[in-house]
């Protein structure tokens, strides 16, 4: 059964084919890279590194559950870019908003702008990704917020940097959505669409694709590369580097789910080196706190000193169970007890830009080990304009 054209957008073009507006193609059904693909599985010739043909492929997962599905996005922008496929885990009941908006929380380079929410739910104006990691800006100074922006259409908007993908239309082109049961690229298709992606209900396998549409005329999107993780601790997307990023990862830690979005040290894993990763993240962040060394193990506020404000926060939590580390869980063990304590005792009266951490007791903070080793990681990390200090990948 076909799906999407996007919310809104085939509403706004029967309405505009009642009232004499344009020709009203909506997606088209040229199936670009499908056949060259399956030609190569068949005749055994090996496929480019990264390229996307099933679920298994993708590397940047987001969510949780038993549940799997794709979402591929193609700027179709001449064979410049390719495009890029994420993957989407659920229980329960899910959309194709629901992953559209799960996958642009989680991925800091993606980012979106939608429309005000009518009965269709919100129509999609641009797509955007920060190819180059370095920053994303539009040309008429969009400000977005977790990665969205809600506003109005602005045909021929350009990303401040040519370096980057971004398609936007509404009068001069559109974003068309497809879907599929099962991969498109592997024994399924692309269909187009007939709904748009708030109606649209997801089921275990499936495939939602985004493709842009110059002048209207659309083709369901190519062969995608896996998109990949660059994490940068600021998870909330909010612009700081404060409690709720640093709670949410040891509330990570403690799940033990292993988001992509939370892993600092690439390793595939989310664990209490990615807590040491953070604290050097977060006080390069917070210099007028910190002088831009890291944040001490035990300072709960987050104010640059471990101090008896720090303990407050402990004992106000102490042996319960809290997983966050601004209630005093510095472990990341998910109780507040007589480990974290220790830890706040280890550094206490010690201030991150004038002193440097004193070495922690060997049975609590063997873990913080991974500060030294991660070095923290400026040899194999790297800084970017946008996040200056962020672990980054090479």
């Amino acid at each position: 059964m076909p799906y999407a054209a996007l919310n809104c957008r085939s509403m706004a073009i029967r309405q505009r084919e009642r009232s004499g507006g344009f020709t009203g193609r909506t997606c088209g059904h040229r199936r670009r890279g499908v056949g060259c693909f399956v030609l190569f599985l068949l005749a055994g010739i090996a496929r480019v590194p990264g390229q996307v043909g099933s679920l298994d492929d993708i590397e940047f997962w987001v969510g949780t559950g038993s549940n799997r599905a794709a979402l591929v996005i193609d700027w179709d922008d001449s064979g410049a870019h390719s495009p890029l496929a994420w993957g989407y885990r659920w229980s329960g009941i899910a959309t194709g908003e629901s992953m559209f908006r799960a996958v642009i929380s989680a991925d800091v380079r993606l980012y979106a702008r939608l429309g005000t929410p009518g009965p269709f739910g919100p129509p999609l104006f641009g797509i955007g990704y920060d190819r180059n990691g370095n920053g994303f800006g539009l040309s008429d100074g969009t400000v977005f917020t977790q990665g969205v922006a809600v506003t109005v259409p602005s045909d021929g908007v350009t990303p401040s940097d040519p370096g980057d993908s971004y398609n936007e239309g509404w009068d001069t082109g559109f974003w068309s959505y497809y879907g599929s049961h099962g991969s498109p690229y592997i024994g399924g298709s692309w269909e187009s669409a007939s709904q748009g992606f708030s109606d649209r209900v997801l089921a275990d396998g499936d495939w939602d694709g985004f493709s842009f549409a110059p002048g209207f005329e659309g083709s369901a999107p190519a062969v995608p590369l896996a998109a990949v993780s660059t994490p940068d601790g600021d998870f909330d997307r909010d612009g700081l580097w404060n409690c709720a990023d640093v709670d949410a990862l040891v509330a990570e830690i403690v799940a033990g789910t292993h988001q992509v979005m939370f892993d600092l040290t690439g390793d595939d894993l989310v664990t209490r080196p990615d807590l040491a990763a953070w604290l050097v993240v977060g006080g390069d962040k917070n210099v007028s706190v910190t002088g831009g060394q890291p944040f001490l193990p035990g300072d709960a506020d987050l104010d640059g000193s471990v101090d008896g404000t720090d303990f407050g926060r402990w004992n106000a939590h102490a042996f319960t169970a809290a997983p966050a580390w601004c209630s005093g869980d510095f472990d990341a063990s998910g109780q507040v007890d007589g480990s974290d304590f220790g830890i706040w005792n280890a550094n206490k009266f010690q201030n991150s830009s004038v002193a440097a951490s004193p070495v922690p007791e060997p049975t609590t903070w063997a873990w913080l080990s991974g500060l030294a080793a991660l070095g923290l990681q400026r040899t194999r990390l790297q800084r970017t304009d946008r996040f200056p200090g962020i672990l980054g990948r090479k």
